[in-house]
């Protein structure tokens, strides 16, 4: 029995529907770890990777890796790496999932259109009015490059103009438009059940061909 562990945004990490779930289903002979967070920037994503493989360090552990959207910006506290590994509940017999961590201000995080909480209100107008494209599209750079060197498979969902992940498969060019359009939520955000098992069919021939 393998462990597979995944990483990213509410793409991965949505509490209604997501691939990982599914795909748990479908794979029954191996354990699935969603580690994902709504609403996270990739510097989140590739903290949680980083303290998940110096705790589960067998060569049956994969790491798989949802590159979110860039100009995204998340903090922590100097804890969040053992309250996260801590807080994985069990929620099928192979299948483990993330809370929410913001909830417990663990983490917080702010996007361009995104706010959650107004005390923070003035940092974010002054973080996006101050930072240039070039600064964040860098920083997006370094973190995806050290997610790509440190997972088995990465791909994104959304399509995004940053040269470094052109090469990168993206959920949003593997499927035509209508099709796309056709798996969106009632939030147009995220894959309804219907295209979270399409997902899930989807990810088990590219990990599972690779391994």
């Amino acid at each position: 029995m393998s462990n597979y562990h995944f990483f990213g945004c509410s793409w991965t990490g949505w509490e209604k529907t997501n691939y990982v779930e599914e795909l748990s289903k479908l794979v029954p002979e191996h354990n699935f770890y969603n580690w994902g967070q709504m609403g996270s920037s990739i510097a989140l994503s590739t903290y949680l990777l980083d303290a998940v493989k110096k705790n589960y360090t067998g060569s049956e552990n994969y790491f798989i890796f949802q590159a979110t959207t860039p100009y995204r910006v998340s903090w922590w506290d100097e804890k969040a790496d053992e309250h996260a590994l801590r807080s994985i509940k069990k929620k099928r017999d192979n299948y483990f999932k993330l809370p929410f961590l913001e909830r417990d201000n663990w983490w917080q995080g702010f996007s361009p259109s995104f706010l959650p909480d107004k005390t923070y209100g003035k940092y974010h107008k002054k973080y996006y009015s101050i930072n240039t494209n070039a600064v964040m599209k860098h920083e997006y750079k370094m973190h995806y490059l050290y997610a790509t060197a440190s997972s088995d498979y990465i791909f994104r969902h959304l399509a995004q103009n940053i040269d470094i992940i052109d090469n990168v498969k993206c959920i949003q060019n593997v499927l035509d438009k209508k099709t796309y359009k056709k798996y969106l939520s009632s939030d147009n955000s995220h894959f309804s059940i219907t295209g979270s098992k399409w997902q899930a069919q989807w990810i088990m021939k590219e990990i599972f061909n690779d391994n």
